[in-house]
C-alpha cells in the first residue's frame, strides 16, 4: 500500500515518487516518462547530494531526501509534497521543539533554585547570568516557534 506520495515537476513533465508502507520496498515513479528521465538525468548530472554530503540516488530516495535535496530553481525542478507529508514533517517538528522547550523550562528552574540557594555574591552573580541566558533562550524558541 502507498503511504507516500510526491508530486515532482519538471521541464518535460510531472510524475509522482511513491513510496510502499514495506520499507524493502524502493521508490517508484508513476507519470510522465519524460519527465522522469529527466529528474534521472538531473539527479545524475547535478550530483544531488543530501545530509552530510552523500550522493543521492533516484532509485534510492527517501521522501526527506527529495523534499529537502532535490528543489531545484536552475534545473526546473519542483517538489510538491502531498498534504499528509506536510502535516506530518510540521508535527515532528512541533514535537522536538516541545522537547527542547521542556527541556530549557526545567534547566531555567534548577538555575533559579541554585540562584535561590547561592550564598556567596559572585555565585548568585554567576548564576544570574546562568538565569538570564536560559530565559533568553526559551524565548528564542518561543519567538521561532510564533515565526
Amino acid at each position: 500500500m502507498i503511504a507516500t506520495e510526491i508530486t515532482v515537476s519538471t521541464p518535460a513533465g510531472r510524475f509522482v515518487a511513491q513510496w510502499d508502507d514495506d520499507p524493502d520496498i524502493p521508490v517508484q515513479y508513476v507519470g510522465d516518462p519524460r519527465g522522469i528521465a529527466f529528474f534521472r538525468q538531473y539527479m545524475e548530472v547535478a550530483m544531488v547530494t543530501g545530509a552530510g554530503g552523500l550522493p543521492l540516488a533516484p532509485d534510492h530516495l527517501e521522501p526527506v531526501d527529495l523534499v529537502g535535496f532535490c528543489n531545484s530553481a536552475e534545473y526546473g525542478i519542483t517538489i510538491l509534497p502531498d498534504a499528509d507529508y506536510v502535516l506530518a514533517d510540521i508535527e515532528q517538528e512541533l514535537r522536538e521543539m516541545e522537547g527542547e522547550r521542556k527541556a530549557l523550562a526545567d534547566a531555567l528552574a534548577q538555575a533559579v533554585k541554585e540562584l535561590e540557594a547561592a550564598a556567596s555574591p559572585i555565585e548568585k552573580v554567576r548564576q544570574s547570568g546562568e538565569v538570564a541566558r536560559l530565559l533568553a533562550e526559551l524565548q528564542m524558541l518561543d519567538v521561532s516557534a510564533d515565526a
